[in-house]
């Protein structure tokens, strides 16, 4: 029985991989089915590892009475459970109508969660904001954390203290779908 079991695993070894001369049959018809042969397996989960993450975006503009005003404002509308990277990019320099503005970003339960609480004066136009000192133009890729958000909790800006006169911030997502129902669209 052991002996089987080898032959077997041996003989998959040989046809899953790169379609080259090392295998022993021609493999480049072989379509991904989770419920079909071994090799229909290896390459449906082959699909599943990857998924490229789809990706949404929105342009912040502050106006001192309106989009500037001290306050929560959604920017992004989750459904379900999402995987997440998020980018912002001041587009513009941020103003405060008056001194001491600060800004966050993150979800109604944790409002400086994905984006930890910054002074507003301190985004300069082509700086990254990735935490509280947003100084930065060059940022590698791994100080941006990944981060999951379940039960719909939506991405949210909020604005504490004092205003924000002008500024224009891009906020871009990378977002892959955890439950079958998981999305995320700007708002």
């Amino acid at each position: 029985m052991t002996e089987k079991l080898v032959d077997a695993v041996v003989s998959a070894s040989l046809i899953e991989g790169t379609n080259d001369s090392n295998n022993v049959i021609d493999t480049s018809a072989v379509t991904a089915n989770a419920d079909g042969s071994l090799i229909e397996r290896v390459e449906a989960l082959k699909a599943q590892l990857e998924i490229t993450p789809q990706v949404a975006s929105k342009v912040y503009t502050f106006a001192t009475a309106t989009t500037g005003a001290v306050g929560s404002y959604t920017l992004f509308t989750v459904t379900g459970c999402v995987k997440i990277k998020l980018y912002a990019v001041c587009l513009t320099s941020v103003v405060p109508a008056v001194g001491g503005a600060t800004i966050e970003v993150g979800t109604p339960a944790s409002t400086a969660g994905l984006i930890a609480q910054a002074t507003a004066a301190d985004l300069i136009a082509g700086e990254l904001w990735d935490d509280d000192t947003p100084t930065t133009k060059i940022e590698p890729d791994s100080a941006i954390p990944e981060v999951i958000i379940g039960d719909g909790a939506d991405i949210t800006l909020k604005i504490t203290t004092q205003a924000v006169a002008s500024g224009v911030i891009e906020f871009r997502v990378e977002y892959v779908p955890i439950s079958s129902n998981g999305a995320l669209v700007a708002a």
